[in-house]
């Protein structure tokens, strides 16, 4: 029996999936800052950071990476999806064989990339759901289960990954003790929150690059705490409803710009983004392909059930602390 071609081939998730859903909305891009924001809390990945600022990367420059492997994972095809998480892999491993002294000797590198992609998740559902997306938590407990396609693609194994929102809210706050700030981190979100410079060059930069400090606005209030940054301009400095409305108003902004179309747009994060996606969502999938997740099967693991009880559907929100 031939295989799927690359129109039928709708990759990891799928055109009824709740990913391809969220990923085509345009505010995902802010969720994208706010994971780069939340991943460099870690002590790993704050080394790693600290080495590439130094040699000139700011964190604009990671967010395109980002943008461009949440992109190619979620609508690209499999064979495309399966190379870039192999890239992904060997960059993560580079950041966790340093022999740094800054380094924690009990992180490694399974530990990183399951910050790194908790960060990710977390984000996307903070961000899309007080944006206006809607997002019930049972949607949101799918999306979970959903992206352990990804987790498993990056090298975690499912009993490594939080499977639901229950379980990406017990991660955060069994990681927190061993989270800090660098010197490195705290200067890449001053450069998130800083008004835009008009003498700046403006390509490559995404549309709301002028209310990036959402990003910073909507981490959780302990990391805030942690960044503890001395001004807060513009939208950085927002909390609570008003974090909400402005990020609708930014969602409502983009929807209906001329640049950004509704669904699938080529606009994800702001980049030109894979031309085949939308001839791939049209195509009907060849018989017996796994491309759909519906199910929450991951390739090479079985699928798992989820289910959340708490009110708040998100590690980030800004509900008051308890410690």
């Amino acid at each position: 029996m031939r295989g799927p071609t690359h129109a039928e081939d709708v990759g990891l998730f799928g055109p009824s999936s709740v990913t391809w859903r969220l990923h085509a909305e345009p505010v995902l891009g802010i969720a994208g800052l706010r994971a780069l924001l939340l991943q460099a809390v870690h002590p790993v990945a704050s080394t790693g950071m600290s080495w590439r600022r130094a040699l000139g990367e700011d964190i604009w420059s990671r967010y395109a990476r980002t943008a461009d492997f949440l992109g190619v994972l979620t609508f690209g095809s499999t064979t495309e999806a399966l190379t870039v998480g192999a890239r992904a892999q060997a960059e993560y491993a580079a950041l966790a064989a340093d022999p740094s002294p800054d380094r924690e000797p009990s992180v490694d590198e399974i530990d990183l990339l399951t910050w790194v992609h908790c960060c990710l998740v977390d984000s996307a559902i903070t961000v899309l759901d007080r944006a206006g997306v809607g997002l019930d938590e049972a949607e949101a407990d799918r999306y979970v289960s959903e992206q352990l396609r990804t987790a498993a693609l990056l090298g975690l194994d499912p009993a490594d990954v939080p499977t639901d929102l229950e379980g990406l809210r017990a991660y955060f706050r069994r990681l927190r003790p061993r989270l800090r700030v660098s010197a490195a981190a705290r200067a890449d979100a001053e450069d998130v929150v800083e008004p835009p410079d008009p003498t700046r060059p403006a390509e490559g930069l995404p549309k709301w690059f002028s209310v990036a400090g959402l990003a910073y606005a909507t981490l959780p209030t302990w990391a805030r705490r942690m960044y503890s940054l001395p001004v807060l301009p513009g939208a950085a400095a927002l909390q609570g409803t008003a974090i909400t409305v402005a990020l609708h108003a930014v969602r409502a902004s983009l929807q209906g710009s001329p640049d950004v179309a509704p669904t699938l747009s080529e606009s994800l994060f702001e980049t030109p983004r894979l031309p085949s996606a939308r001839e791939r969502r049209a195509a009907p999938a060849a018989p017996g392909h796994a491309g759909n997740a519906a199910h929450g099967d991951v390739i090479g693991f079985p699928g798992r059930g989820v289910s959340g009880e708490d009110d708040d559907l998100l590690e980030g929100s800004d509900e008051p602390e308890t410690d």
